[in-house]
């Protein structure tokens, strides 16, 4: 649910697109005002999960400003820009002259879409059309191996970037990330105070909008340092254990041939 919303913020700069972008990823956001909390649940059943419950980043007014820093930036129109809807494809070109009389007789008695199907069926007697059913693609299971591409090639592009010295760079690297996170939540929650009082320029809406952007940034940034530090020790440990099942090898086959000579 917190990857769904942010990935939600990211695509989306109004409210509606925001419930448009959590119902395309499977889950349905509400927020009813005469309710007290807003909530989350997925499409195909379970409970509703309070905003709340997922942390301080994921509460009402958080997303909010988060959305509200997109349409300073972007403008309305982000989810259209980064969702652009199907077009129609053009219908296919008939020429209406220069038909025989056989395709006049077969359009007048039985119809286009007659002669289209009357012409399907005599292709599969003959055999030209296949006659087992085409697999189909399963798009999940493709989302979701596009999706866990787009994660290697952004945590590749992090490391290529910073051009990392070693996994300790990019250890203390988060740890500077972690604290320009908390230096941004104090100003952030200072803004917070000023704007409680009566006398509060409207402008305080819009720094607390861009912290939290610069926040979500962070977060994100760090997210992708997390996921390269756990990528390059997984791959470190399964070099590690294929070294030494070669190794064994190595020395079974050396034990064989001492054992074939001294028979």
């Amino acid at each position: 649910m917190r990857e769904a919303i942010d990935q939600a913020c990211e695509d989306a700069s109004t409210p509606e697109d925001f419930h448009r972008a959590l119902y395309r990823q499977g889950y349905i956001f509400g927020s009813d005002p005469h309710r007290k909390y807003a909530t989350i649940r997925a499409r195909d059943g379970g409970r509703a999960v309070r905003l709340y419950r997922l942390g301080e980043e994921y509460d009402l007014a958080t997303i909010d400003d988060r959305l509200r820093g997109n349409y300073l930036l972007y403008g309305p129109r982000l989810y259209e820009l980064k969702h652009p809807p199907r077009q129609n494809t053009p219908k296919r070109y008939r020429p209406t002259e220069n038909r025989s009389i056989l395709q006049i007789f077969f359009e007048v008695f039985f119809g286009e879409s007659q002669m289209h199907r009357l012409y399907l069926y005599y292709c599969y007697q003959l055999g030209i059309l296949p006659k087992k059913q085409q697999p189909r693609i399963n798009r999940p299971e493709l989302e979701r191996i596009w999706k866990d591409t787009e994660k290697i090639l952004a945590e590749h592009a992090f490391v290529h970037d910073h051009q990392f010295p070693s996994l300790q760079a990019i250890v203390d690297y988060r740890k500077g990330l972690s604290q320009q996170v908390e230096t941004l939540h104090a100003q952030r929650a200072e803004i917070v105070k000023q704007m409680r009082r009566k006398d509060a320029p409207p402008e305080l809406a819009d720094r607390r909008a861009m912290l939290t952007c610069k926040i979500a940034e962070l977060r994100k940034e760090d997210k992708i340092a997390e996921g390269a530090i756990k990528r390059i020790q997984r791959t470190r440990e399964s070099n590690r254990i294929d070294q030494e099942n070669r190794n064994q090898h190595t020395n079974n086959k050396t034990r064989s041939r001492d054992r074939s000579r001294q028979r």
